[in-house]
């Protein structure tokens, strides 16, 4: 409780970076954003992946918190997520969270950013 009260002067603006960032992704792609893409069958598969929420969702969310421009096509950032190197089975298998979010949070600012 201590924590959330120390953010009451800036409450507004945290909503607004929050609701913001649901209401892109939910225009843009919405649950798909958080499966894993199958190139093999073209289409999203699976369930919820915390990997797909940390990349996508935080990255949105940075760059509407932060005013800074990002890209319009969301769905095709994840397609391209999911086709790098590496991302295929066992991409985040034995890694710590620390770890993986030190990897993938700066990623999704990255493939999210404008050209």
């Amino acid at each position: 409780m201590k924590l959330a009260k120390s953010f009451d002067g800036s409450l507004k603006s945290l909503t607004d970076a929050f609701k913001g960032t649901f209401d892109f992704i939910l225009a843009n792609g919405a649950d798909d954003v958080f499966r894993k893409w199958d190139s093999a069958r073209h289409e999203f598969r699976g369930s919820f992946l915390n990997t797909s929420f940390e990349v996508f969702a935080l990255g949105v969310g940075y760059h509407i918190a932060n005013g800074s421009q990002m890209r319009g096509d969301l769905t095709e950032a994840v397609r391209e997520f999911w086709l790098r190197p590496g991302m295929q089975s066992g991409f985040a298998t034995g890694r710590s969270t620390e770890a993986r979010l030190a990897e993938f949070v700066p990623l999704g600012r990255e493939l999210l950013s404008a050209p």
